[in-house]
């Protein structure tokens, strides 16, 4: 897979993470508010995917968003009511598809926007095997940054070299005895290592 598909594939891949959870309130609020209680409660064992049915299902008659969202008269049985849905579900699908994207792109390479740090740099380096809380800056304007090497059982530095979009290349800085068996490490920083859920999580 050339570097353009994989890029997409990522955005996709990150865009519907992304969007999933941070849409999950908004669609547990609005399912509420169209009174849709069953799959509300389901939610709780669902991780919130029928918080998503409820959101984009009708209302029922005498729930709050019915009496503010829907027009006067367009009672289930009215006529009207079909083609109002219709339309708003064509708007729906729409922005849903363009928060995806965009939240994919943001996701995927968010460093386009806020930049890239050491203790970034390092989480996508390193991934989830690593010791070390940051890379170290070098006087060649690139990094130093730890992997962990499972031939030496020991963390093995890499000089790293990074791009605007905070996709790297890391070359080790190590030859003969104690160089690691992986020469040369890449990848990209994506929004899991700016906000490291896992070690916010397990400290």
């Amino acid at each position: 897979m050339n570097g353009t598909l994989w890029f997409l594939a990522e955005v996709m891949v990150y865009g519907l993470i992304w969007s999933y959870l941070l849409g999950l309130v908004p669609a547990f609020v609005i399912s509420a508010l169209k009174d849709n209680w069953v799959l509300v409660m389901a939610g709780f064992i669902t991780f919130g995917i029928t918080w998503f049915v409820g959101a984009t299902r009708q209302a029922e008659p005498d729930s709050w968003w019915a009496g503010r969202c829907y027009p006067q008269g367009s009672g289930s049985g009215s006529t009207e009511m079909p083609e109002f849905r219709k339309g708003r579900r064509r708007r729906g699908l729409a922005i849903a598809a363009s928060a995806i994207v965009l939240v994919g792109v943001l996701a995927a390479r968010p460093s386009l926007v806020i930049g890239t740090d050491a203790d970034s740099l390092q989480r996508s380096v390193g991934g989830f095997v690593s010791f070390e809380r940051a890379c170290l800056p070098r006087s060649d304007e690139t990094w130093t940054c730890f992997a962990y090497d499972y031939g030496l059982s020991a963390e093995a530095a890499y000089r790293t070299d990074v791009d605007r979009a905070g996709c790297w290349t890391a070359r080790s800085v190590h030859t003969g005895r104690l160089a690691p068996a992986e020469k040369e490490l890449s990848g990209c920083v994506t929004a899991f290592d700016h906000v490291r859920p896992f070690n916010r999580i397990l400290g």
